[in-house]
């Protein structure tokens, strides 16, 4: 009888030491909301980090290595980096993105924002469109995947960011 109590207490005490070293709910879900909240202060004051190319560069930073972004508008994945580059300043684009609200599930891996995406865009018009992003975090709270998507048809938001804008 000791030696399965002591068996026990061993294996109990060992799943808790490999547990140990696993992130928590709690520790995932304030590294994805200081990620998020990192990434909203670059796009609310974009100059504090230099360069379009360092805006860019300090965004991704908070995103895994591997991680991409797929707009349901401009169907392709790119790299976490070259997106938000492309987002606000490919070619002549001088764009913003507001976001005005942010979400995260109780356990961080997965979250939102609701943001105003507005500027001049790749022609010289302005334009201004509502969208969304459901992102994916990682254990470590970085962002491994941004879904874009937008209440509008994908014809009106290409046609804003690249032709006759929506004003």
């Amino acid at each position: 009888m000791r030696r399965m109590l002591a068996a026990m207490l061993i294996s109990g005490f060992v799943v808790v030491a490999c547990g140990s070293d696993e992130t928590s709910d709690e520790e995932r879900y304030e590294a994805s909301r200081a990620t998020l909240d990192e990434i909203v202060a670059l796009l609310d004051d974009p100059s504090q980090v230099g360069t379009e190319e360092d805006v860019a560069a300090a965004i991704a930073a908070h995103a895994t290595e591997d991680a991409v972004m797929y707009d349901t508008a401009f169907p392709a994945e790119i790299s976490y980096e070259e997106s938000f580059f492309n987002t606000l300043y490919a070619g002549t684009m001088d764009a913003t993105l507001d976001v005005t609200h942010s979400w995260l599930s109780d356990d961080g891996s997965e979250g939102g924002a609701l943001w105003l995406w507005s500027g001049t865009n790749a022609v010289g018009n302005p334009f201004e469109i509502a969208g969304i992003s459901l992102i994916d975090f990682d254990e470590n709270g970085k962002v491994a995947y941004e879904l874009v998507t937008y209440p509008h048809p994908s014809e009106y938001v290409r046609e804003a960011v690249t032709g006759a804008g929506t004003e």
